[in-house]
């Protein structure tokens, strides 16, 4: 994807998160786990941030740990506490496909860290 491309997905996923974040309180279903995952993902829109506009924030052994640990708490969060497969797969495959890029991005943020300002736009 282009660099403006990655923009316009940072802009509309930090919307929803901050929808997400807003409307949890008062979701009947938030649980500790919900919190947790808000915490453990927050972290995330820094490093789709440092993706989208190809800026290098902290390093890149700590965001390879972080998209390793980031991408196995969100998809077992999603699956067995949230029960998206549980409702709805299609909501699961919704959710693959709205989370997927940011997979995709934060684990290409530590792996090509050093050459953010070599990639194109």
């Amino acid at each position: 994807m282009k660099k403006t491309a990655w923009q316009i997905y940072f802009i509309m996923f930090t919307m929803v998160a901050i929808g997400t974040i807003i409307s949890t309180p008062s979701d009947n279903k938030a649980t500790v786990f919900t919190y947790m995952d808000l915490f453990i993902s927050l972290p995330s829109l820094v490093a789709l941030y440092g993706w989208a506009w190809k800026k290098q924030i902290l390093n890149k052994s700590l965001w390879m740990i972080y998209a390793q640990i980031f991408i196995t708490v969100d998809v077992i969060y999603n699956v067995f506490f949230d029960g998206l497969i549980k409702e709805d797969w299609r909501n699961a495959i919704l959710g693959l496909f709205l989370f997927g890029p940011l997979y995709y991005a934060m684990i290409l943020y530590g792996i090509k860290f050093n050459d953010l300002n070599k990639i194109s736009n």
